[in-house]
Protein backbone atom coordinates (compact mmCIF):
# COMPACT_ATOMS: atom_id res chain seq x y z
CA UNK A 1 0.00 0.00 0.00
CA UNK A 2 3.02 2.26 -0.24
CA UNK A 3 1.73 3.47 -3.62
CA UNK A 4 -1.16 5.28 -1.91
CA UNK A 5 1.04 7.12 0.59
CA UNK A 6 0.62 10.61 -0.80
CA UNK A 7 2.05 12.55 2.15
CA UNK A 8 5.54 12.84 0.65
CA UNK A 9 4.16 13.94 -2.71
CA UNK A 10 1.91 16.54 -1.09
CA UNK A 11 4.83 17.80 1.01
CA UNK A 12 7.05 18.08 -2.08
CA UNK A 13 4.29 19.95 -3.91
CA UNK A 14 3.80 22.35 -0.99
CA UNK A 15 7.55 22.92 -0.76
CA UNK A 16 7.66 23.72 -4.49
CA UNK A 17 4.82 26.22 -4.07
CA UNK A 18 6.52 27.83 -1.06
CA UNK A 19 9.83 28.12 -2.98
CA UNK A 20 7.98 29.65 -5.95
CA UNK A 21 6.28 32.15 -3.61
CA UNK A 22 9.57 33.14 -1.97
CA UNK A 23 11.19 33.63 -5.38
CA UNK A 24 8.38 35.87 -6.65
CA UNK A 25 8.25 37.96 -3.46
CA UNK A 26 12.00 38.58 -3.65
CA UNK A 27 11.61 39.51 -7.33
CA UNK A 28 8.85 42.02 -6.47
CA UNK A 29 10.99 43.66 -3.79
CA UNK A 30 13.94 43.76 -6.18
CA UNK A 31 11.82 45.52 -8.82
CA UNK A 32 10.34 47.95 -6.29
CA UNK A 33 13.84 48.85 -5.11
CA UNK A 34 15.01 49.98 -8.57
CA UNK A 35 14.80 53.50 -9.88
CA UNK A 36 12.96 54.00 -13.19
CA UNK A 37 16.18 55.16 -14.85
CA UNK A 38 18.06 51.94 -14.06
CA UNK A 39 15.17 49.56 -14.86
CA UNK A 40 16.15 47.35 -17.85
CA UNK A 41 19.20 49.52 -18.54
CA UNK A 42 17.04 52.62 -18.99
CA UNK A 43 15.18 51.45 -22.11
CA UNK A 44 11.62 52.20 -20.94
CA UNK A 45 12.76 55.46 -19.35
CA UNK A 46 14.32 56.56 -22.64
CA UNK A 47 10.92 56.13 -24.31
CA UNK A 48 9.32 58.25 -21.58
CA UNK A 49 12.01 60.91 -21.98
CA UNK A 50 11.50 60.99 -25.77
CA UNK A 51 7.71 61.32 -25.50
CA UNK A 52 7.75 63.86 -22.67
CA UNK A 53 8.18 67.03 -24.82
CA UNK A 54 5.04 66.14 -26.78
CA UNK A 55 3.00 65.80 -23.60
CA UNK A 56 4.48 69.02 -22.18
CA UNK A 57 3.44 70.92 -25.31
CA UNK A 58 -0.10 69.55 -25.21
CA UNK A 59 -0.35 70.03 -21.44
CA UNK A 60 0.89 73.63 -21.60
CA UNK A 61 -1.61 74.42 -24.34
CA UNK A 62 -4.43 72.96 -22.26
CA UNK A 63 -3.32 74.91 -19.18
CA UNK A 64 -3.43 78.16 -21.16
CA UNK A 65 -6.81 77.25 -22.67
CA UNK A 66 -8.33 76.50 -19.26
CA UNK A 67 -6.78 79.68 -17.86
CA UNK A 68 -8.48 81.74 -20.57
CA UNK A 69 -11.80 79.98 -19.94
CA UNK A 70 -11.49 80.63 -16.20
CA UNK A 71 -10.48 84.24 -16.74
CA UNK A 72 -13.44 84.85 -19.04
CA UNK A 73 -15.88 83.25 -16.61
CA UNK A 74 -14.48 85.34 -13.72
CA UNK A 75 -14.46 88.62 -15.61
CA UNK A 76 -17.89 88.27 -17.20
CA UNK A 77 -19.64 88.79 -13.86
CA UNK A 78 -20.91 92.38 -14.10
CA UNK A 79 -21.98 92.61 -10.47
CA UNK A 80 -18.47 92.30 -9.18
CA UNK A 81 -15.40 94.02 -10.51
CA UNK A 82 -12.25 92.04 -11.13
CA UNK A 83 -10.06 92.82 -8.15
CA UNK A 84 -6.31 92.58 -7.86
CA UNK A 85 -6.61 89.55 -5.54
CA UNK A 86 -8.58 87.65 -8.17
CA UNK A 87 -6.03 88.38 -10.88
CA UNK A 88 -3.16 87.46 -8.54
CA UNK A 89 -4.88 84.18 -7.60
CA UNK A 90 -5.38 83.31 -11.29
CA UNK A 91 -1.77 84.11 -12.15
CA UNK A 92 -0.56 81.97 -9.24
CA UNK A 93 -2.73 79.09 -10.45
CA UNK A 94 -1.39 79.30 -14.00
CA UNK A 95 2.18 79.58 -12.73
CA UNK A 96 1.89 76.50 -10.52
CA UNK A 97 0.08 74.53 -13.24
CA UNK A 98 2.71 75.41 -15.86
CA UNK A 99 5.51 74.48 -13.46
CA UNK A 100 3.89 71.09 -12.74
CA UNK A 101 3.38 70.39 -16.45
CA UNK A 102 6.92 71.41 -17.39
CA UNK A 103 8.60 69.44 -14.58
CA UNK A 104 6.40 66.35 -14.53
CA UNK A 105 9.18 63.91 -15.46
CA UNK A 106 11.54 65.31 -12.85
CA UNK A 107 8.82 65.02 -10.21
CA UNK A 108 7.98 61.45 -11.26
CA UNK A 109 11.63 60.43 -11.27
CA UNK A 110 12.16 61.88 -7.80
CA UNK A 111 9.01 60.20 -6.47
CA UNK A 112 9.85 56.74 -7.85
CA UNK A 113 13.49 56.99 -6.79
CA UNK A 114 12.41 57.96 -3.27
CA UNK A 115 9.92 55.09 -3.14
CA UNK A 116 12.60 52.68 -4.39
CA UNK A 117 15.06 53.89 -1.76
CA UNK A 118 12.39 53.50 0.92
CA UNK A 119 11.68 49.92 -0.16
CA UNK A 120 15.43 49.26 -0.24
CA UNK A 121 15.74 50.47 3.34
CA UNK A 122 12.77 48.38 4.44
CA UNK A 123 14.16 45.10 3.10
CA UNK A 124 17.84 45.87 3.71
CA UNK A 125 19.34 42.41 4.02
CA UNK A 126 16.39 40.89 5.85
CA UNK A 127 13.85 39.26 3.59
CA UNK A 128 11.37 37.02 5.36
CA UNK A 129 11.12 33.64 3.71
CA UNK A 130 8.03 31.47 3.98
CA UNK A 131 8.75 27.92 5.16
CA UNK A 132 6.85 24.88 6.36
CA UNK A 133 7.60 24.11 10.03
CA UNK A 134 9.07 20.70 10.89
CA UNK A 135 6.10 19.44 12.91
CA UNK A 136 3.73 20.28 10.06
CA UNK A 137 6.06 18.49 7.64
CA UNK A 138 5.83 15.28 9.67
CA UNK A 139 2.03 15.58 9.92
CA UNK A 140 1.73 16.04 6.15
CA UNK A 141 4.19 13.22 5.43
CA UNK A 142 2.23 10.79 7.64
CA UNK A 143 -1.12 11.94 6.27
CA UNK A 144 -2.16 8.65 4.68
CA UNK A 145 -5.11 10.11 2.76
CA UNK A 146 -4.83 7.59 -0.08
CA UNK A 147 -4.64 4.66 2.36
CA UNK A 148 -7.75 5.84 4.18
CA UNK A 149 -9.71 5.62 0.92
CA UNK A 150 -8.90 1.92 0.58
CA UNK A 151 -9.89 0.91 4.12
Amino acid sequence: MDIFSLGGVILDLLQTVVDFWNDKVSLVFELLGQSPVSFKNGGPWAVVANLEPIFVAVGSSLVVLFFVIGFCSESIDVKEEVRFETILRMLMRIGIAEWLVANNVTIMKAFFTSAGNLVGLMIQGTTTKLKIPGEQQTIIKDLGFGESLLR
